[in-house]
């Protein structure tokens, strides 16, 4: 077209695309789908689990509230947002699923060594391992849904795994109290060349050390599937405007 109007071009692939493996969107394709929620709920548990004892790490360590803030964001929302790209970009070129149990299992031992803490320093370390690790879940989760399951079938898939996010913040809460309560009865343990840990400590020992049995299940069950990208079956064609 002349005259400065634009015209639209459909690009076709000029080679008929692959097969998509008929396992696609299968019984093993669903499984993905729900082991990346129960990861999604795992990261929100661990992630949340410190708003509960705001309180006691202030009157047990002596933290004033600037250093309270940094521990609930900055040291685990800037070590998200600079762990992100690379992780990223592993999930673009590695093995989706090895890069979310290896996330998984980095921040559930992070979480675990916030029982461990006895200071200021030791709590934001592990807050830095829990964002910078957990920022590669969600590009790699979301990569290997788009290829589990049929295109058509993805609205559905992805509300699925975003529920895992909101029940994770919602267990948060609720398994911290309900931990928290059953270990109020127990006193300060003195520990050699340690210090002490404290009851609420150990609620996150208990909520961090499950994360290394989810990781090794998403690691030996959940399959790989192949990267299809956008010449699959049943892609949007590539559309270019162009001015002429």
């Amino acid at each position: 077209m002349t005259g400065g109007n634009v015209s639209m071009a459909i690009e076709t692939p000029s080679e008929p695309a692959a097969p998509v493996p008929r396992s696609a969107g299968g019984r093993g394709g669903w499984f993905t789908v729900y082991m990346t929620a129960v990861v999604g709920i795992m990261s929100q548990i661990d992630r949340g689990i410190l708003a509960l004892f705001v309180q006691p790490m202030k009157r047990d360590f002596h933290l004033t509230d600037t250093q309270v803030s940094l521990l609930l964001g900055f040291a685990f929302t800037f070590f998200y947002v600079v762990g992100g790209p690379p992780l990223s970009r592993m999930a673009d070129r590695g093995v989706r699923k090895s890069l979310i149990s290896g996330c998984l299992a980095v921040w559930s031992l992070a979480t675990a060594s916030c029982g461990l803490a006895q200071n200021f320093w030791a709590f934001f370390v592990s807050r830095a391992v829990i964002g910078g690790s957990e920022a590669g879940c969600g590009p790699a989760s979301l990569s290997l849904i788009a290829d589990a399951v049929p295109k058509q079938k993805l609205p559905r898939a992805y509300a699925i795994y975003n529920s895992g996010f909101l029940g994770g913040q919602a267990l948060s809460l609720v398994i911290g109290g309900v931990l928290i309560g059953l270990f109020a009865h127990i006193p300060p343990i003195h520990i050699a060349g340690l210090g002490v840990i404290y009851n609420w400590q150990l609620v996150f020992m208990v909520v961090g050390l499950p994360g290394l049995l989810v990781a090794a299940i998403v690691m030996v069950s959940v399959p790989e599937p192949r990267r299809t990208g956008p010449s699959r079956p049943g892609a949007i064609p590539c559309a270019r405007w162009s001015a002429s």
